[in-house]
């Protein structure tokens, strides 16, 4: 059975945040854990096993791992030592409150969550970057930085963590987009077909804007402007249409009321169902199902 491993479990502070450094060896049991997770090298090397994607990391290596993503690693040990390894753990509420305004933060947050991994093509998104050089330096100045405020914890050390995190962030952007100008672009456009299917899964629940933006880590904003662009109409209008299609199945297959169908395709409010209908199909229910 696999391990799902809780915020409290690994010390994730009350404001959604954890750090911890490590070494070890060996091999660790397939696990998936509530928050979001950035592993990063500091020496030595290991193998990371996500959703059967195999990850070689080494020195410089940070891997994003998402929430409920089950996974595995093993530690390759070095013949001076272990593999020194930082977890940076965030729950979803952390992100979505301290970097909300940030578009091209939660842009990276989305290609990392949506990419599929399994998916072998041109397009492949990489769980994974890899800091060279002085960068190096620099990625790991700002984790120790980090480490140290996460366990002194003096005055306003969580708005100095967060301060660095947001660099950290930006470095792993700009490491991905060195090679491609228009990478984050194609990826957002290729995360958009799993944003449908959770809508459409979704679509008799309360769903609002800002619930599904914050799912998929963009800002309220930003999604509206790239899923009308995208889809060349509004969030809200989609789901309209997806409701009303799904009434329209029911009224053609099923005996339901017309009133437990709207409640059955997320119409809480007569009126609103009647609006939405007479709006998509010309007519109201009750003369749509008499032509059936």
């Amino acid at each position: 059975m696999c391990k799902i491993y809780t915020a409290e479990e690994m010390q994730i502070n009350d404001e959604g945040f954890g750090i911890i450094t490590n070494d070890g060896s060996g091999f660790t049991h397939t696990h998936s854990h509530e928050f979001i997770e950035f592993v990063y090298i500091f020496s030595g090397s290991a193998t990371h096993e996500i959703d059967e994607c195999v990850c070689e990391l080494q020195k410089g290596d940070v891997l994003f791992i998402g929430i409920d993503q089950n996974h595995t690693f093993w530690h390759n040990i070095r013949e001076n030592g272990y593999t020194v390894y930082s977890n940076i753990m965030m729950m979803p509420s952390y992100i979505n409150e301290q970097f909300t305004n940030s578009s091209n933060i939660n842009d990276l947050f989305s290609v990392f969550q949506c990419g599929n991994l399994k998916n072998q093509s041109a397009d492949f998104v990489k769980p994974f970057v890899s800091f060279r050089g002085n960068d190096i330096f620099t990625v790991e100045s700002i984790i120790n930085a980090i480490q140290l405020e996460f366990n002194t914890k003096r005055e306003e050390y969580m708005k100095i963590i967060t301060s660095y995190m947001n660099i950290f962030f930006l470095l792993i952007l700009r490491e991905m987009q060195c090679g491609n100008e228009n990478h984050m672009l194609n990826h957002m456009r290729s995360a958009m077909p799993q944003i449908i299917e959770y809508i459409n899964h979704n679509s008799a629940e309360k769903l609002t804007l800002n619930q599904i933006a914050a799912r998929f880590f963009y800002t309220p904003s930003y999604f509206s402007r790239s899923f009308k662009q995208y889809f060349g109409k509004s969030f809200i209008k989609y789901l309209q249409e997806q409701r009303i299609q799904n009434a329209l199945v029911l009224m053609e297959n099923t005996n339901l009321t017309i009133e437990e169908i709207s409640a059955r395709v997320g119409y809480h409010d007569r009126k609103d169902f009647y609006n939405a209908f007479r709006k998509l199909v010309g007519m109201t229910p009750g003369l749509y199902r008499k032509q059936i």
